[in-house]
């Protein structure tokens, strides 16, 4: 088994990857920004976001589960099922875990 590489932004100046992991790391920062401040303008804290998402925490992971992951809706339909059922199978077994 091959050992995993990290890609070599062939024709790229060395700074490349720098400044990629910089920009990604400023937008998330302003992604996080812009969200806490929609939450202000609802009258929302982090104390009331993070009991909202602690609320039945189990019932939501099991939703997510199977609706975001197992794609339940998409599996049950015709041949885009079998595709898609495929395809989650793939990325399962190509995990890390």
């Amino acid at each position: 088994m091959s050992e995993p590489v990290r890609h070599s932004y062939l024709f790229l100046p060395s700074y490349a990857p720098t400044v990629l992991y910089a920009t990604f790391f400023v937008c998330g920062i302003i992604m996080l920004i812009g969200i806490y401040r929609n939450l202000r303008s609802y009258g929302l804290g982090l104390t009331d976001v993070s009991s909202l998402i602690s609320k039945d925490l189990g019932i939501k992971l099991r939703r997510f589960t199977k609706y975001g992951l197992g794609q339940r809706k998409v599996v049950q339909g015709g041949s885009g099922g079998v595709m898609h059922g495929a395809l989650l199978d793939g990325m399962k077994k190509n995990s890390p875990n």
